[in-house]
């Protein structure tokens, strides 16, 4: 009887970066017939990404680009700064909030990069 020995070379950077995308680290352990550890020597070593599951490439958030409002539009200094900062910009009981502080109009209009002649 013929007993299959795995192989115990090392994977070049190519075939370990393709492994990681269908198979576990376990699985691979099993593959080259070495620990799990040693795998990740060798994901370490040769510099290969971490796999991205599916549910996080669904999660990342995506970046929106907003149009640049036309500021002669007859808006005023704080409309201005309102579409510019967002949800950074609260107004709660006549008080304005920047990231949930109390903050004067100045600091707003400063944060928001407008200038007073804008």
């Amino acid at each position: 009887m013929k007993i299959n020995k795995k192989t115990t070379q090392t994977p070049d950077k190519a075939e370990l970066e393709l492994l990681r995308l269908d198979h576990t680290r376990e699985q691979i352990a099993n593959k080259y017939g070495v620990s799990v550890s040693q795998v990740k020597r060798w994901i370490s070593s040769l510099g290969v990404k971490k796999k991205i599951s599916r549910s996080n490439r669904r999660n990342k958030p995506k970046l929106v680009k907003v149009k640049e409002p036309n500021y002669d539009s007859g808006l005023s200094m704080m409309e201005k700064a309102k579409l510019r900062l967002g949800e950074r910009l609260k107004e709660k009981n006549g008080t304005y909030l920047l990231d949930g502080r109390p903050t004067k109009v100045d600091l707003i209009v400063k944060e928001a990069g407008l200038s007073r002649s804008t």
